[in-house]
């Protein structure tokens, strides 16, 4: 896991990744964490070949890219921005962005030059023998609060989404669900 996480008054910086390729596996994570009054920065990953988020694990559930807010925090909430040829989330990967508070969420921006795949659900067992499934996805959520969802941006030449795989964009609270914009040539 590449975690960057505020427990603290202060502000934690941005999660900045530049690589020819990217492979995260098993419920591997790339992660903004806040439980406190401080805000996180932007998680940004930048490959210039192929950026894949395979799996889950117990301890971080799937595989991927998130922010999370807990109902104690109260900074605010960078974007998650993504640029690459190829972006898979497979067997329960995600990429997220998730409030529990009256913040918003930040904005989840893929710019990728060919394909984003988002396929498959993955499992994995609790302590007490509880089998959690979890769908491969893209998603913005508030829930708790007054905080609005993030948008989601999708940039790409095709979309291919199979076996459960999903984009959303919510809110269970009182705010508003953010846009979901999609420029893709097929589907």
């Amino acid at each position: 896991a590449i975690a960057n996480n505020n427990f603290g008054t202060g502000n934690a910086g941005n999660v900045l990744v530049d690589a020819r390729n990217l492979f995260f596996t098993n419920g591997g994570i790339i992660a903004n964490y806040n439980d406190a009054a401080g805000g996180v920065g932007d998680i940004i990953i930048t490959a210039t070949e192929n950026v894949n988020f395979d799996g889950v694990s117990f301890q971080f559930g799937g595989s991927g890219a998130n922010n999370f807010f807990t109902r104690t925090a109260t900074g605010n909430i960078g974007e998650i921005r993504i640029s690459a040829q190829n972006l898979t989330l497979t067997n329960g990967a995600s990429i997220a962005s998730v409030v529990t508070t009256s913040n918003n969420s930040g904005d989840i921006n893929l710019d990728i030059a060919e394909t984003i795949r988002i396929d498959g659900e993955g499992s994995t067992t609790s302590a007490d023998g509880t089998v959690i499934e979890l769908s491969s996805s893209i998603n913005s959520n508030a829930s708790g609060g007054d905080g609005n969802s993030g948008s989601i941006n999708l940039d790409a030449q095709n979309l291919l989404l199979s076996k459960g795989g999903f984009i959303s964009a919510g809110n269970f609270g009182r705010g508003n669900s953010g846009n979901i914009n999609i420029n893709f040539n097929s589907y």
